[in-house]
């Protein structure tokens, strides 16, 4: 994903994910950040439209471990994190043969699945409800984690507490001062092992 063609993006001063204007052909697609989606969920407001094509309204964000890479989303096939650090996060299940942390919203992109003949095994169809749940704890855990580190991102670059800021000022002050990649992946790795409250 090109960084030009995401002008109009902002890092949310808030909630720490990214909200903008997205053109697909003759549509304006108004992406939100999660501030919107939290007032959605307390009742406060009502759930902006679905957009056409797309899974879900979101075009754009940046990897869930490092936060410095910007990625395409959308899509329920969408991968959580940029090359390098999918390839860490692939590399951790491997080794523990278990979905640790999910790469993506799909249950079949973490290596679990019900085929049609265990959907009528009770224990099959019981041990995929239980991979499920343990994964969508584990995205919790993952969302809090990526909002935290493009928080302390922004900060450590100079960007004040609590102001939007511009997609492409991030990426400017990334190329300037990089993040350490494998600093990020360890550290969320520990995260996952001791969950903490973060503080952004």
């Amino acid at each position: 994903m090109r960084l030009d063609t995401c002008s109009s993006f902002k890092i949310c001063g808030v909630c720490h994910t990214l909200h903008g204007t997205w053109r697909y052909q003759h549509h304006q697609l108004d992406q939100h950040c999660q501030c919107i989606y939290r007032r959605v969920r307390a009742g406060l407001q009502c759930a902006p439209a679905p957009w056409p094509v797309y899974d879900f309204n979101e075009v754009v964000t940046l990897c869930r471990c490092c936060g410095a890479q910007l990625l395409e989303s959308g899509s329920r096939w969408s991968v959580w994190f940029c090359p390098e650090c999918k390839a860490r996060v692939v590399g951790l299940n491997q080794r523990y043969q278990r979905c640790l942390i999910p790469i993506g919203r799909h249950s079949m992109m973490n290596g679990f699945r019900l085929s049609g003949s265990e959907c009528r095994n009770p224990s099959a169809v019981e041990q995929f409800v239980l991979n499920v749940r343990a994964m969508q704890d584990s995205t919790g855990l993952l969302v809090d984690w990526a909002a935290a580190i493009v928080s302390e991102t922004a900060r450590a670059r100079g960007f004040p507490d609590g102001m939007d800021v511009t997609l492409l000022d991030y990426a400017h002050a990334l190329e300037q001062h990089p993040v350490d990649k494998v600093s990020a992946f360890e550290r969320l790795c520990a995260y996952f092992q001791n969950p903490v409250t973060i503080h952004t």
